[in-house]
């Protein structure tokens, strides 16, 4: 059997973590939950946790076949990481600076019509040629993270520039800018982008990101699409780590004085070996009455192109009895024969003090 280490930075078991080694399981394959430290490379083992009837079990564990794992981020997390990944393949890689990746973005061709024009800094000099052109520019580490030292600079008039970051907004001459710039790019590479004007109606700046992959035979894949919103008017970058606002919920809900059902996400799932794909789709439910509620012990049922589906399993079972105000999440599991996700309709069945009711909920009405 196939194995597969899930190699986190946090100390305990995520969600997310959950759902990889169900997912694993329902492919049968086996799947693991390990840390940095929980492995013994003298004796070729790791102290793992599987996810099985419902909940974490700590034992031994081979070195997988593969590595499903986030990205390091001390120097001994580094060296831990590059030593197993000289016997283990990994499925995270550093891929390089903004720079390097607009690069490869722009030679797949496919997104270049979006890419922001991007440019090297190497002398203060070459900024104030880009402020000729652009007007207002967005000035940054090549290599930054976490939204730090990131200046907007904008010439406001005959040897006058404003030099923003944060909240904080200084006035400069040509000279005291390029002295600026200098100190800047001797600590890092520091590149400028043209600053494109973005606000809500309220006059929050905000910008829209898109996470994407590469998918089977090589085809981009969105995975989900985010906004930043700055909670502050008065700051012209939009980023978490200045406070700003962020969801990367894309669901569906449908509720009545009773009952709440979310929708959170779906998915497509080849099983291992089989023809038959299962349809993976998050659900939360919540009792929003004052008594108890009864969901049907196989929740309900999955209507697709006018054909009726008999939900096939679930993962932290939403069927039972609610009490007043509970509410529970977990996944459904639906047979299909499609390769992407369909329009489609999910019924709930449940029973209150008054009878049986049923809720449905539409999905991807906007699909192909």
């Amino acid at each position: 059997m196939t194995r597969i280490g899930i190699l986190r930075l946090n100390d305990k078991p995520q969600f997310r973590d959950k759902i990889a080694c169900v997912v694993a399981a329902s492919m049968g394959i086996e799947a693991f939950f390990f840390r940095p430290q929980d492995i013994d490379f003298d004796k070729r083992m790791i102290r793992g946790m599987h996810f099985l009837d419902d909940r974490w079990h700590n034992g031994l564990c081979e070195f997988p076949d593969v590595v499903y794992n986030h990205l390091p981020l001390t120097d001994e997390q580094k060296n831990i990481f590059l030593r197993l990944a000289d016997e283990i393949p990994f499925t995270t890689h550093r891929i390089g600076n903004k720079n390097v990746v607009l690069k490869k973005l722009a030679a797949d061709g496919k997104f270049k019509q979006y890419l922001i024009p991007m440019h090297r800094i190497r002398a203060g000099k070459d900024l104030v040629a880009l402020l000729e052109r652009y007007g207002k520019i967005i000035f940054k580490p090549a290599n930054g993270k976490r939204g730090q030292r990131i200046y907007t600079i904008e010439q406001v008039g005959p040897d006058q520039y404003t030099f923003d970051h944060l909240l904080r907004s200084d006035t400069c001459s040509t000279g005291q800018l390029i002295d600026r710039i200098e100190e800047e790019i001797q600590r890092n590479p520091m590149i400028v982008q043209p600053f494109i004007a973005s606000e809500t109606i309220h006059g929050h700046s905000y910008c829209m990101r898109i996470h994407v992959a590469k998918g089977a035979n090589g085809t981009w894949k969105l995975v989900k699409f985010f906004p930043f919103v700055s909670n502050n008017k008065q700051e012209s970058v939009s980023h978490l780590s200045h406070g700003a606002l962020s969801t990367t919920r894309m669901d569906a809900t449908r509720q009545t004085p009773l009952l709440l059902v979310n929708v959170q996400k779906e998915k497509v799932l080849q099983v291992s070996g089989e023809a038959t794909r299962l349809l993976a789709i998050t659900v939360k439910i919540k009792n929003q009455s004052a008594d108890s509620i009864e969901i049907a012990p196989k929740l309900g049922e999955y209507e697709t192109d006018g054909r009726i589906v008999t939900i096939a399993d679930q993962f932290n079972a939403l069927s039972g009895t609610y009490q007043s105000g509970e509410e529970r999440i977990g996944i459904v599991f639906i047979p299909t024969t499609e390769s992407k996700i369909r329009p489609g309709r999910l019924h709930v069945f449940y029973e209150t003090a008054s009878g049986d009711k049923q809720l449905r909920i539409a999905l991807n009405e906007r699909a192909d």
